[in-house]
């Protein structure tokens, strides 16, 4: 069992789905009395490592370079999040959502156009729909 913090999507390798999760963060202050963190260290699961085909020595080299490169970004960049607070619209954009917009959850109404691993979150955005 591994304790996370908040899922970073889901990303399909030549293996296998894998999913992301910031293992680690630190907090960086608030915004509208929410707190805001900074993604320290982020991992990386095989979703089914029983199902996990066979792949080639340079198709598993290329994976693993992926992931390193993915890591490092997520933890190098300054990357933010917020759990409790949309980043992704302006306040007075906010204070203009409909009750139903309000009643929504943060990933439901995020703008995509702002949200860095939009494409990762595709599919657990799917999953959840059904």
């Amino acid at each position: 069992c591994h304790r996370f913090l908040a899922v970073l999507g889901i990303y399909t390798l030549p293996s296998g789905p894998y999913i992301g999760v910031i293992a680690h963060s630190i907090s960086i202050g608030k915004i509208c009395n929410a707190p805001v963190f900074q993604i320290a260290e982020v991992q990386f699961y095989p979703v089914d490592s029983s199902l996990v085909p066979q792949i080639s020595g340079s198709q598993k080299s290329d994976e693993q370079s992926f992931l390193a490169d993915l890591k490092w970004v997520a933890e190098h960049t300054m990357l933010c999040y917020a759990p409790d607070y949309d980043f992704t619209h302006t306040a007075q954009r906010i204070a203009q959502f409909t009750p139903q917009q309000k009643s929504m959850a943060i990933w439901e109404r995020a703008d995509e156009r702002f949200v860095w691993n939009y494409g990762a979150l595709a599919e657990l955005k799917e999953a959840r729909a059904d």
